[in-house]
């Protein structure tokens, strides 16, 4: 479990970000910067995203994930869960036996998520449906305290029609750069006393729910 404070920054913005950053810190770069794809599920009733815009305080988000253009070596199936003002997630590898995924259709993925959950725990008695694909150049950063900073920039959606395969059609460039704090439950004290010492305003964001509303599914502030 750990918490993770976002902001939403314009170009500029995150300039000024990244000065305060490398002079008044001690973050360093950890990873060369990777390329993340998503693709977020979710139920007949979109209940994860009405969740999320309900602000409910226990929720939970579906997720395949994979990382440069490896989608085989490096993709994994996600539950990401948030309790009140904590997250963690839960990964499912992909099964090799599903290798040419690219060659299937939205649905046909969403099936084969659908049936690894149930399959971890019953409770996942439900159809899951694709929804909305996310990609984006994300940096990493990280401390002697292990508290990580991580940088979206680049961001583009895709509409994810079920019978067609990912990344089809047309896609949507974001106009926010999206930065997170990530750390343990025991450093809290710690970035709240680092935060405090700048002008720069934490925000609630979901790039599920920001998809979403480019592509006029919902209305997302």
């Amino acid at each position: 479990m750990r918490h993770e404070i976002k902001y939403i920054f314009s170009n500029d913005q995150l300039s000024i970000f990244m000065k305060w950053m490398f002079s008044k810190t001690n973050f360093n770069k950890k990873y060369p910067d990777r390329l993340v794809n998503s693709i977020y599920f979710d139920d007949v009733f979109n209940t994860s995203a009405n969740d999320n815009l309900a602000g409910i305080s226990q929720r939970e988000k579906y997720r395949l994930r994979w990382y440069n253009i490896e989608i085989n070596n490096s993709s994994n199936f996600e539950i990401k869960r948030k309790v009140n003002k904590l997250n963690s997630k839960i990964y499912f590898k992909l099964q090799n036996k599903y290798k040419n995924i690219f060659d299937l259709s939205n649905s046909e993925i969403a099936y084969i998520f659908q049936k690894t959950i149930f399959e971890y725990d019953p409770k996942y008695n439900f159809n899951l449906f694709p929804k909305l694909q996310v990609q984006y150049f994300r940096s990493y950063f990280e401390n002697i305290k292990n508290i990580r900073i991580t940088i979206d920039k680049k961001i583009q959606f895709w509409s994810c029609p079920e019978h067609h395969k990912m990344f089809y059609g047309y896609k949507y460039p974001y106009w926010a750069n999206i930065v997170e704090i990530k750390f343990e439950q025991d450093c809290y004290n710690y970035v709240n006393d680092l935060i405090r010492k700048t002008t720069f305003l934490p925000k609630r964001h979901s790039k599920y729910l920001a998809g979403l509303a480019t592509l006029n599914e919902i209305k997302y502030i």
